[in-house]
């Protein structure tokens, strides 16, 4: 009976410890965000802000996308749409001072429970400018945040379309900028399986399918990955030059591999680790 009641303790300390390893996702390195626009804040290695500097600034909103995307994505979730791993910033954050001071204290301390790292702290790791404009993207895609209105919905009704100037086309971004911005969040750090962007068997098995199969992936999206990584705004042609950028990185000559594998008899079945693209 003793023996029975020690076993039985054994094996309850050792669901334990694996429950808290399932539910431990601080495992989370910081990642340096860049803040290139931002008005700097006085001494900010040192003195923490009571309030966000940087409520509705357009441009804090869009750096804090990516950086969300590179710092806090794994964990609560692609756009802000926790998976269940962590709490859903859009609901659970609230707008304003409150919101604040919530954000700045798990900056500061991260979340530490019974000596189990849940969450990280960024103090000291990432620039104060850069995790206020993570609060401020937050703030932006909010559940209470105020609907904003639509350039079309302003227009008027009678307008006609053919008086309308014809729009000037933007400039294409170039393979890197795309991946800075939309894919480095996962193919950096290895998330959601997607293969890393240094591992050159893994690109090197995906060069079967050519630069038009990948970018038809890209475009649909693939497991994991949504369509366009994420950034529906991506042209064709953007997505052309991030595959091309990808494949230089990795150390893999995209034509060489695709005419290579396009002689050899195709493989029975895919790997069995799923893969975002």
């Amino acid at each position: 009976m003793q023996r029975m009641l020690v076993l039985t303790r054994i094996c309850g300390a050792l669901l334990l410890a694996t429950t808290l390893q399932v539910w431990a996702h601080g495992d989370v390195t910081p990642q340096p965000i860049d803040i290139t626009g931002l008005e700097p804040i006085k001494d900010s290695d040192t003195v923490w802000l009571e309030k966000n500097p940087y409520p509705g600034n357009e441009k804090a909103i869009e750096i804090g996308k990516h950086a969300y995307a590179q710092n806090c994505a794994r964990c609560h979730g692609i756009e802000a749409v926790s998976g269940g791993i962590a709490p859903d910033l859009r609901e659970k954050l609230p707008l304003g001072d409150e919101g604040d001071e919530i954000f700045k204290e798990r900056m500061v301390n991260g979340a530490i429970r019974n000596g189990v790292t849940y969450m990280p702290k960024f103090d000291g790791v990432v620039k104060q400018e850069g995790l206020w404009a993570i609060r401020s993207w937050l703030a932006s895609v909010s559940v209470d945040a105020p609907a904003t209105a639509t350039s079309t919905a302003a227009a008027p009704a009678s307008a006609p379309a053919a008086s309308a100037s014809p729009s000037v086309p933007a400039v294409a971004r170039t393979g890197e900028q795309v991946f800075n911005t939309v894919c480095t969040a996962c193919h950096t750090a290895g998330i959601l399986n997607a293969p890393k962007i240094d591992d050159k068997a893994a690109w090197a098995a995906r060069a079967a399918k050519g630069l038009q199969g990948l970018i038809a992936s890209s475009s649909t999206g693939l497991n994991q990955m949504p369509a366009k990584g994420g950034d529906p705004s991506l042209t064709e042609q953007e997505l052309s030059e991030a595959i091309t950028y990808i494949f230089g990185k990795a150390g893999v000559d995209l034509g060489k591999e695709t005419a290579t594998n396009a002689a050899a008899p195709a493989p029975a079945s895919d790997p069995v680790k799923p893969a975002t693209n």
